[in-house]
């Protein structure tokens, strides 16, 4: 039987994970079960990062003893300050105490999660009902205690195919789409034959936990919405992680007629993966502290900081130092820059470039929220565009109906639209409607169009104002 190997610490720990436990699906309990396996489905598709995340890591350092507990009544016992080191290091939020509170969160919505369970006991099947985990925390807030139901143990340790996972990278992922398609599709990159899967949309959309939402362009109901905010971001950043995860993945959309009907997943496994931490590292290091940028950072810093251009040449070695470490955990140097801009405009802005680790965080909550507002912004923009646009193409209809509804009438009937039309005019405006010319003709066109908005149309008041331009 598989076992999780490695450290979190040096970070090269691995756990097999149960197929049931990717594959988790909010569909009732299929019809059809083959009596030999086990199965439970998981009915809560809320999951965030942080839950995979805290799943992965209870799962790797408490698997030995699943068993042991199991039927017992005995609890599982997670030192929180080791959790909470081990997810600082981790997380962009360094505040302890927002962090506490995060991952208590996070075991708290695990703790709420449904699972619908098959398994075999002797020569008979059972169904059943149960909630994930059992969780409490201790009232000095320096333990964390939970455990798995019984029912659940046996799948847990004898899944019919396990996926062996890297704790780490999983802590390290950002997306929990990411994660969650990691999990799918690693046991098809150990595969000799095949590499590749594929399922329905309405069967990723489950897998992938994504939300339901009735709003027509949300990603559980619009596929561009989908595709953009849930296949790309989890795609993109596997395939950033390749020399670790050790493969690459693409996908193809398998259609029916017009329509969506299967994704499959093409699982490439890197010729010479990353397997070696050491290695791993060295190649984060030399690319996250390359000394030109470092120099570069430092510069900017005492530009927009003094109004000082510095020489490179001048930029000591504990700078460089320091700003090595400052960029780590950033994608790039115009994040770091963004960050040093954001700092230096506070109004307790440090004086020299060793200061700004301290605001380091509180530029990280403001970019984030400054992000956040630009996102809400861009989506106003887009939904109030969207709006005008469908505004247009129904003004569009209007017109083209009412000049059917004109084209019908006979002579004397528009004779006498026109006087109606002519008493609701001022004198200015009834000059300018009675004249021979291009303007005459299309102020005669609106009017008749506004007549028809309101008489056979029936549109009042400000519903009247607004369509007629």
């Amino acid at each position: 039987m598989l076992k999780p190997k490695g450290s979190l610490q040096n970070e090269t720990a691995t756990y097999p994970l149960p197929s049931p436990m990717a594959h988790t699906e909010v569909i009732d309990i299929p019809k059809k079960m083959n009596a030999s396996d086990n199965n439970l489905i998981i009915q809560n598709m809320n999951m965030r990062a942080i839950d995979y995340k805290l799943l992965a890591t209870i799962l790797f350092k408490e698997y030995d003893n699943l068993e042991r507990l199991s039927g017992r009544y005995l609890w599982h016992e997670i030192d929180v300050e080791e959790i909470f080191q081990l997810f600082r290091k981790y997380s962009q939020n360094k505040n302890l105490k927002e962090l506490r509170e995060d991952i208590w969160q996070s075991f708290y919505r695990i703790g709420r999660f449904v699972v619908e369970y098959h398994r075999t006991e002797g020569d008979e099947r059972f169904r059943g009902i149960t909630a994930l985990l059992q969780i409490e925390e201790s009232e000095s807030n320096s333990k964390f205690r939970f455990r798995f139901p019984d029912q659940l143990v046996p799948i847990l340790l004898d899944p019919k195919l396990f996926a062996v996972l890297k704790v780490n990278l999983i802590l390290e992922m950002k997306n929990k789409y990411a994660i969650a398609l990691y999990q799918i599709l690693t046991p098809f990159a150990e595969m000799k034959y095949k590499n590749s899967f594929e399922a329905t949309w309405d069967e990723w959309k489950i897998w992938l936990k994504v939300p339901v939402n009735e709003k027509k362009n949300s990603a559980w109901n619009k596929f561009d919405t989908f595709r953009r905010n849930v296949l790309e971001v989890a795609v993109n950043e596997l395939n950033s992680k390749a020399k670790t995860t050790g493969f690459t993945v693409t996908y193809e959309l398998v259609r029916r007629g017009r329509c969506i009907h299967k994704i499959r997943f093409d699982v490439r496994r890197q010729e010479n993966p990353v397997n070696d931490i050491t290695e791993l590292l060295e190649s984060k290091r030399e690319k996250s502290i390359r000394n030109e940028e470092a120099i570069e950072l430092v510069a900017y810093f005492e530009e927009v900081r003094n109004g000082v251009k510095v020489d490179p040449q001048n930029v000591d070695e504990k700078e460089i130092i320091k700003a090595k470490t400052f960029m780590l955990n950033l994608d790039s140097l115009e994040a770091a820059k963004e960050l040093v801009r954001i700092i230096c405009s506070f109004e307790n802005k440090p004086d020299f470039f060793g200061g700004v680790f301290k605001h380091k965080a509180r530029a990280v909550a403001l970019q984030k929220k400054r992000q956040e507002r630009k996102e809400i912004e861009k989506d106003r923009i887009g939904k109030r565009e969207e709006k005008e646009a469908q505004k247009k193409v129904l003004m569009q209809a209007l017109k083209d109906e009412c000049e059917g509804f004109k084209s019908i009438l006979g002579e004397e009937e528009k004779t006498e639209i026109e006087a109606e039309i002519k008493k609701g005019l001022n004198s200015v405006t009834l000059e300018f409607y009675e004249r021979d010319s291009e303007s005459g003709n299309l102020l005669r066109k609106h009017e008749f169009y506004k007549w028809w908005l309101a008489n056979v149309k029936g549109f009042e008041g400000a519903t009247l104002k607004a369509f007629c331009g």
